[in-house]
């Protein structure tokens, strides 16, 4: 009621404020756009610049970090993005926008390489609910447990039940704000790094991994003039609770991927991500990906309801985990940029 108070009284005033409009937006624009900010007339205009001494541009940096609560570093040069992403906090992602993407990672160069899969076909439909916004459609860890059912999440009349990839914890079940706040925590940054030859940053997950692990540390970083034209390395310690459960690191791709060795090397519109695998020293490779199979869990393809034709939804994806799964598993992935 109040709110509705208030435009009431804002469109009795608004004929008074439309003289501080550039001539080219409309009323409308100013109430419902940007209010406003950045928009003056040309005497309003001229009065501030004689007014305020005009600073000189500060030159940009090819990083920027994001603090609490998002935990967050993009390093972009104009040719190169790099993303790396702790996440500390997270909504419901079937409530929200967020995703459950805690500690996930993205390299661009000349083309996507390293990158989310998915797609924003529909805010309601089952691609998104079922795998767009899962950890196992992002470059993330998963620690499955073999015990939980895979269909027994969170049911929807419209969707049936949601599957059970041992990702991030769904933040679910809720009822008011204080009880909220306790179980969104997902991640903590524990340090950051930005520099000309450095960009480094180390959270600990373990929060988003609370019912099977101890403790999941992950550090990314970004060594830009190491390499052809930059060496990308995640490094990840798990404690998981059990012998049994299955840990997984994830990494997705536009195009299929050439496997050798312990090496996956990934194309895509002219750039190169050549993969390296120190951690473990014994592991194994699963490759899933190809027509029909983008968005495969369990067995089903969540495919989009607007197809992937001319979007970057993705190819596929290719899962390390270890040949032998024990309470304590470490990854070391290097990935260096190349044409």
């Amino acid at each position: 009621t109040g709110n509705a108070r208030y435009w009431e009284e804002y469109e009795k005033s608004a004929k008074y404020t439309e003289y501080l409009l550039p001539p080219q937006r409309g009323d409308d624009y100013y109430r419902h756009g940007s209010f406003g900010e950045g928009l003056f007339s040309p005497v309003v205009y001229l009065m501030w610049r004689h007014l305020t001494p005009v600073k000189p541009a500060e030159p940009l940096l090819p990083y920027r970090y994001f603090g609490s609560p998002v935990g967050l570093t993009v390093f972009n040069d104009g040719e190169r993005v790099v993303l790396m992403k702790i996440g500390e906090l997270c909504a419901s992602p079937y409530g929200s926008h967020d995703h459950l993407d805690t500690g996930c990672f993205q390299v661009y160069y000349k083309g996507a390489l390293a990158t989310d899969s998915g797609l924003y076909d529909n805010y309601c439909s089952q691609h998104r609910y079922c795998y767009a916004v899962r950890t196992s459609a992002h470059n993330c860890l998963t620690v499955f447990d073999p015990q939980k059912p895979v269909w027994d999440g969170w049911k929807e009349e419209r969707w049936g039940p949601f599957c059970y990839d041992g990702g991030v914890r769904f933040v679910g079940g809720v009822r008011n704000m204080s009880q909220w706040m306790q179980c969104n925590r997902m991640a903590t940054v524990l340090s950051h790094t930005e520099s000309d030859d450095l960009c480094e940053l180390v959270g600990d997950l373990t929060e988003a991994y609370a019912d099977r692990c101890e403790r999941v540390i992950r550090k990314m970083r970004f060594e830009p003039k190491a390499g052809k034209h930059g060496i990308l390395t995640v490094e990840d310690e798990i404690v998981s609770k059990s012998s049994d459960f299955v840990t997984a690191f994830h990494l997705h791709m536009q195009e299929k991927p050439e496997i050798k060795d312990n090496t996956v090397t990934i194309r895509h519109m002219g750039g190169k991500l050549i993969c390296h695998v120190e951690e473990p020293q014994d592991f194994k490779i699963e490759v899933i990906g190809g027509e029909g199979k983008e968005f495969l869990i369990d067995g089903i393809n969540f495919a989009t309801d607007r197809g992937n034709e001319f979007t970057e939804a993705g190819w596929g994806q290719v899962i390390l985990s270890p040949k032998k799964q024990t309470t304590n598993t470490k990854f070391k992935i290097r990935m260096e940029i190349c044409d």
